[in-house]
């Protein structure tokens, strides 16, 4: 009789996540699911190919799961339905990967270090969907993943594991574990790393750090921002609709939209070639209104690609001025101006700078937006592999970078300009800490009041800020703070 790795129970309760091949969680439009049908076995035996290939380039390359996977297909030719399957595949992985890699260390034990790097990836996406999909049909669903690695990568390939997969069906996480300390278990729990979840305890209290990590698992809305440029909004709406694209008015914000359903991906529709809408989340569009661009303008867009947030202030702007939008990188500065292009935004001058440096350019501006590298502790949710790429004393790097982007910016700035900085973290370290750092530098600064109700108010005294949360404001995680100086 085969036994269940320690820790972990046959009878014990099953965790409510939803399985990524089998089954949809309806509430979640966004989430790591896909739709309430098995994939045919081709499909499924391609993305797995797919998946673990874009796996391998993430650990080789260090790129995120879009970027990774997204390469990868196009070098295939792979389909879309074998692109988004794969999508879902990686992300699931990626969000539990705390308690899956638990599950695979204390299955395999001292023999986990004779497998093969490609079956040990197999085996952990074997498990993620297993372990964690729904106990109905468990057994089938299991023959047929075992099956669909045997297509994909060769019996060979993945004999190393074969012994393992049996045993995978039976597994329960137990809750709770009371051999590991309480951050421990509710790391395990809620899919997240156990110095965040110390942090977000602090930050919110063990309730607010459960609701936010819940929330995080689960995924936020889809938010449209609606093009206003040449043409009327509620044309806009029409031509969505035609597309059988759903749609609901976000009041919180103008040109704001919730996005109820698809017909299929977005970026496929006659709307989004025509640039009649941009896929932008609340707490970026937030950004851009508190920093309340305006036509005629001179505007400096910091860290701007792929360039959402300089898209909204054209919108704001009405085409009239001029954005200045810098990022460093010639891949992402391509991307950008493709997506300026298409929503016919004539004010935008791309650049291509590293910020961290002094800026070429040479003329000041009335406003300065910056949105610097941050760990990504606000976008959990839609970059799981965030979770495990960086720890706590990573932190102090990435703060020492946004002092250097914001100091650096900060001399583009026209007496008696505003400067705006955000991040997608909610960590006091890239936030209200750099803003202190920042304001003892330059005493000519001073924090505004955000004329906005919406969000949070900042901490350590900073009350002028505002901070997002996604259990509260079901949105990325933000922090945003507008500065303005004082000298003539």
């Amino acid at each position: 009789m085969s036994q269940t790795p320690s820790g972990y129970n046959c009878r014990g309760a099953v965790l409510r996540q939803q399985s990524l091949f089998f089954t949809q969680d309806r509430r979640v439009k966004r989430a790591w699911s896909l739709p309430e049908i098995i994939l045919e076995a081709k499909v499924l035996e391609k993305a797995l190919r797919l998946a673990e290939r874009s796996w391998f380039l993430m650990e080789k390359r260090g790129d995120s799961i879009h970027s990774s996977l997204y390469s990868t297909a196009r070098l295939a030719g792979s389909t879309t339905e074998e692109t988004r399957a794969a999508l879902r595949i990686l992300g699931g992985v990626f969000r539990r990967k705390n308690a899956v890699d638990r599950i695979s260390s204390q299955c395999l034990g001292q023999s986990g270090q004779e497998i093969k790097p490609l079956a040990l990836r197999f085996l952990k996406i074997y498990i993620n969907e297993i372990v964690y999909g729904p106990s109905e049909g468990r057994k089938n669903n299991a023959l047929k993943l075992a099956r669909a690695g045997r297509a994909a990568f060769g019996i060979r390939s993945v004999r190393s594991v074969e012994p393992y997969l049996g045993r995978v069906p039976g597994i329960r996480p137990r809750e709770p574990d009371y051999t590991l300390d309480p951050a421990s278990r509710d790391a395990l729990r809620y899919f997240h790393p156990g110095w965040f979840v110390t942090y977000s305890t602090r930050l919110l209290g063990r309730s607010g750090a459960i609701k936010l990590m819940e929330r995080m698992n689960q995924g936020t809305p889809t938010y449209l921002a609606v093009n206003p440029l040449g043409g009327y909004e509620e044309d806009r709406l029409e031509q969505l609709s035609s597309e059988g694209i759903v749609v609901r008015r976000d009041r919180r914000l103008p040109l704001n939209y919730v996005l109820e359903s698809s017909p299929g991906p977005l970026t496929l529709t006659e709307s989004y070639r025509r640039g009649l809408f941009f896929s932008m989340d609340f707490a970026s569009q937030f950004c851009v209104h508190a920093a309340s661009p305006r036509r005629g303008m001179e505007v400096l867009d910091v860290c701007a690609a792929p360039g959402a947030k300089t898209s909204l202030m054209a919108f704001l702007m009405k085409n009239k001025g001029c954005i200045y939008s810098i990022d460093s990188s010639p891949k992402r500065i391509r991307v950008l101006e493709k997506n300026i292009r298409r929503i016919g935004a004539d004010i935008v001058h791309p650049l291509l700078a590293d910020a961290t440096k002094p800026l070429p350019l040479r003329r000041a501006v009335d406003l300065v937006l910056v949105d610097p590298p941050c760990s990504g502790t606000g976008i959990y949710w839609r970059a799981p592999e965030q979770r495990w790429r960086y720890s706590q004393k990573s932190l102090a790097k990435f703060s020492r970078i946004q002092g250097r982007i914001l100091h650096n910016t900060a001399e583009a700035l026209k007496p008696g300009g505003r400067l705006v900085y955000c991040t997608c973290s909610i960590t006091l370290e890239e936030n209200e800490m750099v803003v202190e750092r920042f304001l003892r530098q330059h005493p000519e600064f001073r924090v505004e009041e955000i004329g906005a109700t919406i969000g949070q108010p900042g901490l350590r005294g900073l009350s002028a800020c505002r901070r997002l949360y996604p259990h509260l404001d079901e949105s990325n995680g933000s922090f945003v703070a507008v500065m303005s100086s004082d000298r003539h």
